[in-house]
């Protein structure tokens, strides 16, 4: 699949902003991955989905997501259907489109984000990259 769309995380930070360090823009393509989720920092997370939540679950993930965000200073970037050591990992799409509705319901608990999902297929299935923003004023 092109990418034909906008990144927007170039477009976001065209303001002066320092870019982001660790948004593993590396593209899968031909059986490559993305490199592996740093769980210490960077605003970068790996699911390979999202299900079956308690409510300390979820509030559990609503931390997480804020720790995110904070490390990328107002952007983090989730990859739905991706394993922690960066490869696709084949989750039905149906189960990666009920992840994108809770990770959405993560970032309206979380208040004033803008949830980007781009849903992305390869020969090994498909995954969303979920750009988040916080704090987007209008």
């Amino acid at each position: 699949m092109a990418d034909t769309a906008p990144r927007i995380d170039e477009d976001f930070f065209k303001e002066g902003l320092p870019p982001l360090a660790g948004t593993h823009e590396t593209a899968i393509k031909d059986g490559n991955v993305l490199p592996c989720e740093n769980d210490e920092e960077g605003c970068v997370e790996h699911k390979v989905k999202i299900s079956k939540l308690t409510k300390p679950r979820f509030t559990s993930l609503v931390t997480q997501l804020k720790f995110r965000l904070r490390e990328g200073r107002g952007q983090a970037i989730y990859y739905l259907g991706i394993t922690d050591d960066g490869a696709v990992s084949g989750t039905h799409p149906r189960l990666l489109k009920t992840s994108l509705r809770i990770l959405e319901h993560m970032a309206k608990k979380v208040g004033h984000c803008c949830v980007l999902p781009e849903e992305v297929d390869t020969k090994d299935g498909m995954y969303y990259k979920v750009t988040i923003i916080h704090n987007i004023s209008y």
